[in-house]
């Protein structure tokens, strides 16, 4: 039978031996919380890791990575933000990628493109000139419904949108500044989209001799 010293090493020692395993148990989840498990990709495997949102910034007084709108989109990777400070750009726009265009708001980020009467009467000669060599009727309709679109490149809108899906614009005022034909409206517009998706937010688009998109 132990005598009373023994006993009292003994319950001492699993007294000890307890709180190295409480000690260890608060470790681990200290460790837990501190690091928790990341959410498992589609294989069960790879952690999914949100990927960092780019931002490019164009700012006509240099504050910016860029101060040209059409540098700014070069530079941008796809899916990126491609941010313009306040003031009035002179520019063309041709976007071919996923790419949001961001604007300071409508009263505050404006792009316009000018179309003078020497580039109108250009281009109105260069389409007369194939419609008055069509052999007949039925071509020469054909070759106007192919001119109109056609004219619309010529004439260089502000935005043009091609072969991209996922392109946004907001917080912009859009225009193409030029002399109204007398009675009408001349071809071309602001904003010109094909075969791509293009969402416009809080924009307005003003200002055009043609038509607005």
């Amino acid at each position: 039978m132990p005598d009373g010293n023994g006993l009292g090493r003994d319950v001492r020692t699993v007294a000890r031996a307890r709180l190295l395993t409480l000690a260890a148990a608060l470790a681990s989840a200290t460790a837990a919380c501190a690091h928790p498990p990341q959410p498992a990709g589609d294989d069960g495997d790879e952690p999914v890791v949100a990927a960092a949102e780019v931002v490019v910034t164009v700012a006509l007084d240099g504050s910016g990575q860029f101060t040209s709108v059409n540098a700014g989109l070069a530079a941008a990777p796809e899916g990126a933000v491609v941010r313009i400070g306040p003031g009035t750009y002179e520019e063309r726009m041709l976007v071919t990628k996923p790419v949001t265009i961001e604007g300071a708001g409508p009263d505050a980020t404006t792009i316009f493109s000018t179309v003078t009467p020497r580039e109108r009467q250009q281009v109105w000669d260069a389409c007369q000139k194939e419609i008055a060599a069509a052999k007949d009727d039925a071509e020469r309709a054909v070759i106007q419904s192919r001119l109109m679109v056609r004219q619309s490149e010529l004439l260089r809108p502000t935005l043009r949108v091609r072969g991209a899906r996922g392109v946004a614009v907001r917080g912009l005022t859009l225009s193409a500044l030029g002399e109204h034909p007398e009675g009408g409206t001349m071809p071309g517009s602001v904003v010109d989209v094909a075969g791509s998706v293009l969402a416009i937010e809080r924009c307005a688009i003003v200002g055009s001799p043609g038509s607005g998109v």
